[in-house]
């Protein structure tokens, strides 16, 4: 079952005080929603509504659920928004290998570089040579010179 689709719309439903108007909202057929709803009420053992062909109301049970699918909710939500922004930065720790007439040019910019981006690390690892960037645990190096013809 997914308990969070059935959560959001449980609080829906009872936002609205209609299946059927949280099919609309939602663009999930009104099956889906009543599922959604036996779903969480096998899922808790209890009854969250009280169901008539002419009206729907919330128990006592339904009642206390509430604040808590709304906290869930908001957690997953503020959750989501953090991490959104983070994907939606630059952000973390990047290994920089380069070479020591490179490193002076680089270095005098990174100050830049990290004030645009406060959520950046940047390390850098300043010497001329460089074996395998994997073992070396770098995630970019930097090679400045003519650049040999390959096979």
């Amino acid at each position: 079952m997914d308990l969070l689709s059935a959560l959001h719309s449980f609080v829906r439903v009872a936002a609205t005080g209609s299946f059927s108007a949280v099919s609309r909202e939602t663009g999930v057929s009104q099956p889906t929603i009543s599922r959604h709803i036996a779903l969480l009420e096998a899922h808790y053992g209890t009854t969250l509504f009280a169901r008539t062909t002419r009206s729907l109301m919330m128990t006592e049970d339904g009642r206390s659920l509430l604040p808590h699918a709304y906290e869930v909710l908001e957690i997953l939500e503020t959750a989501e928004t953090v991490l959104g922004r983070r994907r939606a930065s630059v952000s973390g720790l990047v290994r920089l290998g380069m070479t020591t007439a490179f490193g002076l040019y680089f270095t005098s910019r990174l100050g830049e570089l990290l004030d645009r981006h406060p959520d950046l690390s940047v390390e850098v690892v300043i010497r001329d040579g460089f074996g395998d960037l994997v073992e070396e645990g770098l995630d970019l190096a930097v090679r400045v010179g003519e650049i040999a013809e390959g096979p």
